[in-house]
Order: structure tokens, then C-alpha cells, then sequence
């Protein structure tokens, strides 16, 4: 019995409800066919024994919130700085002055994406930081379903630490890529933002359904950007290394990351992009 999973709660519940069947079954068939002492009235108990150890069960829950926090803050961290990096130029007249300098598109992408990104990178890790912090000066957490009081500050270490980075690294690329993007093809830091919401809106669905209960991760979503990494995250929570779902998860997210970067130096060289007007 795993409580931490939803297939092993239902389970139990199906099993001990044919059980609670069977014995009044047998109940009712003494007393009526036979004298009986009190005793025999409860043939046997039925009760459940958690597989797993309480640190396991905590770690799990309090690894997943980690790696959750982590992830939006990777997705949040590069958007306003690449949008500003872009739209926000345009509409500050300075980014006509930028194309005038000895600069390839290329040079001009990777430095604001790399700007963008290390926003991002520092979002995660004071994302992670804040969180460590806070549980550290309230360390009592109550469990879930009797699951004793416990120090969740010991759940995570910095092999954990060093897993979600790894993971978490090619989508804060990915998402500053993206944001780049959305900043270079809108003609303000307004516009930019509108073209943004949808994009969120998506990738926040696609973050959180697999931490719902009774999701079955398989290897197909590897190939699905951002969700791929939050089932990574949650299986590294867990204990679960699957070593192919992570380096398919990892080189999906890059090749979309290459594939915007493309996109987006391409776009640089476009004068109906570049001096689009700005309203």
C-alpha cells in the first residue's frame, strides 16, 4: 500500500470493500447456523500496511512542490527581461542603434537570450532558496493522511539539487528562446505581453496535469516540451531515474530550443520585423 499514489489508494478501497463483503458473510452464517462467542464475530481484520517509510512519503510530497516552484520560476524568470530586451528597444528607439554596430544576428541573439537566461537561472535557484529557507524556520509540517510531523528540510539535498538543474536547464533555454521570439516579432512591450498569455496559459496546463494523481507517465511525452520536464522533476522526487524518458526529455527541449533560435535569428534579418511600426 503506497499512499502517496492514487492507483494504490483506489486499490485498497476496492479490495477492502470485497473483504467488509466477504466477512459479514461469514458473520451472519455463524450466527445463524451456529452458537457463537463474540470473538467469532470479527473473523479477521483488515487494515493497511504502507510499503513505503514515512520520510519517503514526505519527501515525495514536499520534492514535488519543490520542483513545481522551480519549474514556473524557470518559465516566469526570462520573460519580462527578453521582452524588454526586444520590444522594449523598439519602442525606446535604441534597437535600429544596435543593428548599425559590428554585431551578427547571431551575437545579437545570443546575448540577449543569455541575459534572459540568467534571470532565469537566478529566479530558480532563489525560487528553490526561499523555499529551503521558509521551511527551515518553520520546519514543523504537518503530513498528509497521519503522516507524523517531520523536518522537510531534510528531503532535499544537493543530489536532488543537481537532478532538477540538470533537467530544468534546456527548458529555462527553451523559454528564453521563446521569449525572445515573442519579444522580436511584437512591436511593443504591451503587444508583447498579450502575444505571451496564450503561450502561458498553455504551458501552465501542461505543467501541472502530470502532478495530478492518477497520471501515468509514458515515454511518448518525453517529446512534449515542458511537460516532459515536469514529469522528469516529479519522477526524480520520487526516487525514479528513467534514465531514457530524462535524455529524450532533455535533447526534445533542445531541439526546440535550436529550432526557435533558428527562427528567431532569421527574423532578425527581416526589415518588416525589425522597424515594424510601433503604435
Amino acid at each position: 500500500y503506497d499512499p502517496s499514489r492514487f492507483e494504490s489508494q483506489f486499490a485498497f478501497t476496492e479490495l477492502k470493500t470485497i473483504l467488509e463483503k466477504y466477512k459479514n458473510k461469514l458473520r451472519n452464517e455463524a450466527i445463524k447456523n451456529y452458537g457463537i462467542s463474540n470473538a467469532e464475530l470479527e473473523p479477521f481484520d483488515i487494515f493497511n500496511l504502507p510499503v513505503i517509510t514515512t520520510e519517503t512519503l514526505s519527501k515525495r510530497g514536499t520534492s514535488n512542490l519543490f520542483a513545481l516552484l522551480m519549474l514556473l520560476s524557470a518559465l516566469t524568470g526570462p520573460i519580462f527581461i527578453a521582452i524588454d530586451l526586444t520590444s522594449g528597444e523598439k519602442e525606446r528607439r535604441t534597437f535600429e542603434t544596435l543593428l548599425t554596430l559590428p554585431l551578427t544576428n547571431t551575437d545579437i541573439f545570443l546575448a540577449k537570450t543569455l541575459t534572459a537566461l540568467t534571470g532565469a537561472t537566478t529566479a530558480v535557484l532563489l525560487s528553490f532558496l526561499s523555499c529551503f529557507v521558509t521551511f527551515a524556520v518553520f520546519p514543523p509540517v504537518a503530513g498528509m493522511q497521519g503522516v507524523p510531523i517531520i523536518d522537510v528540510t531534510a528531503n532535499i539535498g544537493i543530489t536532488e539539487l543537481f537532478q532538477f538543474l540538470i533537467i530544468i536547464m534546456p527548458v529555462v533555454c527553451l523559454a528564453s528562446s521563446l521569449s525572445f521570439l515573442i519579444g522580436i516579432l511584437s512591436r511593443s512591450y504591451k503587444e508583447a505581453n498579450l502575444y505571451y498569455s496564450p503561450f502561458m496559459l498553455v504551458i501552465t496546463i501542461f505543467t501541472v496535469i502530470p502532478s495530478l494523481p492518477g497520471f501515468d507517465p509514458k515515454l511518448i511525452y518525453a517529446f512534449i516540451p515542458f511537460a516532459n520536464c515536469t514529469i522528469s522533476l516529479i519522477e526524480i522526487a520520487k526516487g525514479n531515474i528513467d534514465m531514457a524518458f530524462n535524455s529524450i526529455s532533455i535533447l526534445s527541449n533542445i531541439t526546440f530550443t535550436v529550432i526557435i533560435a533558428i527562427f528567431s535569428i532569421r527574423s532578425l534579418s527581416k526589415e518588416q520585423v525589425i522597424f515594424k511600426k510601433v503604435e
